[in-house]
């Protein structure tokens, strides 16, 4: 059986976000995502006001900045 590497991994309870920042750190995803702030500011802010490593910020933003675009729904005719 293979060793699930998740099992090592230990949450600390000061770095888990609450609901609000959760939907805060969505929100400056979602603002990369639509072209509305640079992917740089997006991972500054997710650094600076979440208390986050880079490397775990540049988890969050994903490819988000990097080409990956939300798809666009065609408005009705």
């Amino acid at each position: 059986m293979t060793p699930d590497p998740a099992a090592n991994v230990e949450v600390v309870p000061e770095a888990v976000l609450n609901g609000a920042q959760v939907t805060a750190a969505t929100g400056i995803v979602t603002s990369v995502a639509r072209g509305e702030i640079p992917r740089n500011s997006g991972i500054g802010m997710l650094e600076v006001l979440f208390s986050l490593s880079s490397q775990q910020a540049e988890r969050i933003m994903g490819e988000v900045g990097r080409g990956f675009r939300p798809e666009t729904p065609e408005p009705p005719t």
